[in-house]
């Protein structure tokens, strides 16, 4: 049955190794953690440390062009170093 249902995704999910800043409270807190996998409806992050994230935050990544881009996200589960989120507007 998990099988079937990921394969039946409404957006591809692609393998990447990012590296992003996650803000809290209008960026007075952050940490670094790496994007592994990303849709246009999510991502999965890899904290380098156990950490509890809030239910809402941003994202924020440096573009190839040197900019950055931040997106708002909602936190959908975690797993002590591993977090699904959402991508919110």
């Amino acid at each position: 049955m998990g099988l079937q249902s990921r394969s039946r995704r409404r957006f591809e999910r692609l393998k990447c190794a990012t590296d992003v800043t996650l803000i809290f409270r209008s960026d007075r807190a952050t940490i670094e953690a790496r994007l592994t996998d990303w849709s246009a409806a999510g991502a999965k992050l890899q904290l380098r440390a156990p950490f509890w994230l809030p239910h809402s935050f941003a994202v924020r990544r440096v573009t190839p062009s040197g900019g950055t881009l931040t997106v708002r996200c909602q936190l959908q589960w975690q797993d002590t170093v591993t977090a699904g989120i959402i991508f919110t507007p």
